[in-house]
């Protein structure tokens, strides 16, 4: 069932909720990562979102993304100023450090914390390529798995 934009009711549901939604608390958040098992146990973000979609609600999954974005949001921020002081940089391009960012943020609050307050560990991570890309895809993943009648009333 697509509007006539053309796109997905589950990508039209995603859009709605996230527009409104809340960031997930701290714990609950970390929780959720820890359990997802980021290029440990897994490194498709397919299978990461399946998983999501079958513990979480659609609200929650909202939740849990907009917290997401305010994670990578600060990394970058924090990476930026980093950079700026001290003339370095990480040497990848713009999707690359997007998906760095997003890398360190699934393997869980204590390397997502390190790259927070040492930059250059996120620069060494970047310059060993050791990352995977696609942990952002996650939550539209997600949402792909829901079924329409759990979706369709998120539009109403």
């Amino acid at each position: 069932m697509a509007e006539p934009t053309g796109e997905p009711l589950w990508m039209r549901a995603a859009q709605a909720l996230y527009a409104k939604a809340s960031p997930m608390e701290l714990p609950e958040f970390w929780a959720e990562i820890a359990k997802l098992g980021w290029a440990v146990r897994r490194q498709d973000p397919a299978d990461c979102g399946a998983d999501l979609a079958a513990r979480l609600e659609p609200a929650q999954l909202a939740a849990m993304r907009a917290r997401f974005v305010a994670l990578e949001t600060q990394l970058e921020r924090g990476i930026e100023v980093w950079a700026m002081q001290h003339e370095e940089h990480l040497g990848l391009p713009q999707d690359l450090q997007r998906a760095l960012r997003e890398h360190l943020i699934g393997l869980g609050e204590h390397l997502y914390t390190e790259g927070l307050h040492g930059p250059w560990r996120v620069k060494q991570r970047g310059d060993r390529d050791d990352y995977l890309e696609g942990f952002g895809r996650i939550f539209d993943e997600a949402f792909k798995r829901y079924p329409a009648e759990t979706l369709e009333p998120l539009l109403a």
